[in-house]
């Protein structure tokens, strides 16, 4: 089972897969323990996502931070309500190597101790290729395969489920996200992330020697400027030191 936020962990057995909730069901907490919880989520999959990413031929991440649950209401109130996300996207060449992307997807997310939810248990719909969790920071991921008749594309989602936070609470946005280096609230006020590049961000260097790699057939896309510094791989607190809280 798993053992914490540090990713490590036993091999999940198929019936610890198969007892696991989905999703994973959430703790009864305080407003104040789900803004200090949702901070440990996010420091999670920026410690995880880039390597996640990698196994499917990724360069980039296209979503890393928290987000509203409740975006039609009035802004002030939008903070009260979120969740912390990541969003991974590639274009494959065809189904047969979405399918092998998903194996290899797979493969990382357990290496990195996440629960793999059996096959048969990820619905009707046939464009599933994997599901799992890390049940005790109650996250999930899944790989969702599109095919619009000219441009196959795999996309992961890795979220958490929405939580009450406590007045005065602050969106955070990592400096991984596309777009970090600015921020625009209502009435065009621009909030600047220090140190964050525009546009797409590199990789971090992996955790991991080799470095994960995707199959063959897989384009991803380009950061935004390559030789660009990333934060260091080896801060064990993610990069949350230096990413702007959003109003």
């Amino acid at each position: 089972m798993l053992t914490g936020i540090t990713g490590c962990a036993l091999a999940p057995t198929a019936n610890d897969a198969q007892s696991t909730e989905w999703p994973p069901p959430k703790a009864d907490r305080s407003k104040q323990e789900n803004a200090e919880f949702s901070t440990r989520q996010l420091e999670t999959l920026e410690r995880e996502m880039p390597d996640l990413a990698r196994s499917m031929g990724a360069k980039t991440l296209d979503t890393l931070g928290e987000e509203t649950c409740q975006p039609t209401t009035p802004y002030e109130k939008r903070p009260l309500l979120t969740r912390v996300k990541g969003v991974v996207t590639v274009d494959v060449r065809d189904e047969d190597v979405a399918r092998k992307v998903g194996t290899s997807l797979r493969a990382q997310a357990e290496k990195q101790g996440w629960t793999t939810r059996p096959e048969e248990e990820w619905g009707s719909s046939n464009t599933r290729f994997y599901q799992g969790s890390h049940p005790e920071q109650e996250l999930t991921l899944m790989l969702i395969y599109k095919d619009s008749g000219n441009n196959p594309r795999l996309t992961l989602y890795a979220d958490g489920p929405c939580l009450k936070m406590p007045e005065g609470h602050k969106m955070t946005v990592s400096r991984l996200d596309p777009m970090a280096h600015a921020f625009v609230e209502e009435g065009g006020i621009r909030h600047a992330v220090p140190d964050a590049q525009p546009g797409r961000a590199p990789l971090p260097e992996s955790t991991q020697t080799p470095a994960p790699t995707g199959p063959e057939g897989v384009t991803g896309r380009e950061p935004s400027d390559p030789s660009a510094s990333t934060p260091s791989p080896t801060s064990t607190k993610g990069f949350l030191d230096d990413a702007v809280q959003r109003p």
